[in-house]
C-alpha cells in the first residue's frame, strides 16, 4: 500500500486491537491496571466504553501480560447464552470434562480452579460486550462464580468489558447483590483534542515513521475535530488520508484533505 512512499514498515492506522500501538495516554494506563489487577487478584472488574474507545484493545495489551504470568484467562466474546452455557463454556476451556448437572458441574469447576491456584497459576473470565448478557440469571451466574474462593484468596477473575448501557442495568435495585461485587469501574471516553497529536504521532512511529510525516497540523486538528476523539475514527480518517495522499502523489496532508476523504467514511 503506502508504507514504502511514506517510510514505514508497516501500516500505522489498522483498526485491529493490536497492543504495540496502544498509546498509553493516562485512562488506558489506569484501564490496564484496572485489568491486570482483576487478572493477578482474581476481583471483579468493569471496563465500560463506547464503540471505538479502545476497550478491546486495552485487554488484549492485559491479556499478552497475562500469559507471560501463567494465568489461564477465558475470553467469552458472544455472551448471549443461558447461565449453564457460560459455565460450560468456561468449565470446557478449564479441562473441566461435561457432567449431568449444573450442582455437580459448577462443584468439578472448582476443584479445577483450587488445583489451578495449588499450582501457581491464576484464572479469569473476560467477558466482552456485557452489555448483552441477557438477564438477571446470567449475571447471578456470574456472580456465583464470583464466589468461588478458599480463605485467604479468591479462586477465579472476572472482567466484564461493555458498553455504557451495562452501567444503566446493573444500577437497578435488582442488581445490588451483583453490582456490590465489582470491586472497580472505568469508562473510557473519546481523546481530548489536544490528546489527539499524541496518540496519531505514537501510532505513526511506531510503524516506523519519523514525525510530523506528512501530517501537517491543521490536518491533525481536522482529524480531531471530525473524529470527536474516538480513536477508531481517527484511525479511519488517517489512514483514508494517507491512501488519498498517496494516489495524489502528496508528500503532505493538510486539513482539505482531511476534509476531502471524510465522505468516504462509515459511522
Amino acid at each position: 500500500m503506502y508504507e514504502a512512499y511514506f517510510g514505514l514498515t508497516d501500516l500505522p492506522f489498522r483498526n485491529t486491537p493490536d497492543p504495540r500501538y496502544v498509546c498509553w495516554l493516562p485512562q488506558y494506563e489506569q484501564a490496564l491496571a484496572m485489568v491486570q489487577y482483576a487478572l493477578e487478584e482474581r476481583e471483579m472488574v468493569l471496563l465500560t466504553g463506547a464503540v471505538g474507545v479502545g476497550k478491546t484493545t486495552v485487554v488484549r495489551a492485559a491479556l499478552q501480560q497475562a500469559e507471560a504470568a501463567s494465568i489461564r484467562v477465558v475470553v467469552l466474546v458472544y455472551p448471549r447464552m443461558t447461565p449453564y452455557q457460560l459455565l460450560t463454556q468456561l468449565a470446557t476451556a478449564l479441562d473441566v470434562p461435561p457432567a449431568r448437572s449444573r450442582s455437580v458441574l459448577m462443584n468439578q469447576l472448582a476443584d479445577r480452579l483450587v488445583d489451578l491456584w495449588q499450582g501457581g497459576q491464576g484464572a479469569a473470565l473476560v467477558l466482552d460486550e456485557a452489555h448483552l448478557l441477557p438477564g438477571k440469571a446470567v449475571f447471578d451466574e456470574i456472580r456465583f462464580l464470583s464466589n468461588l474462593q478458599l480463605d485467604t484468596a479468591n479462586l477465579l477473575g472476572i472482567v466484564l468489558v461493555g458498553q455504557p448501557e451495562i452501567e444503566a442495568t446493573l444500577r437497578r435495585r435488582a442488581y445490588t447483590a451483583f453490582r456490590q461485587r465489582i470491586s472497580m469501574h472505568l469508562r473510557l471516553v473519546p481523546l481530548r483534542p489536544e490528546e489527539v497529536p499524541t496518540y496519531i504521532r505514537h501510532r505513526w512511529e511506531q510503524a516506523g515513521g519519523t514525525w510530523p510525516g506528512p501530517f501537517r497540523p491543521d490536518a491533525v486538528e481536522a482529524i480531531a475535530a471530525l473524529s470527536e476523539g474516538y480513536p477508531r475514527v481517527v484511525n479511519h480518517l488517517a489512514h483514508l488520508a494517507l491512501m488519498e495522499a498517496f494516489a495524489q502523489d502528496r508528500t503532505s496532508i493538510d486539513a482539505d484533505l482531511v476534509r476531502s476523504v471524510r465522505s468516504a467514511l462509515v459511522v
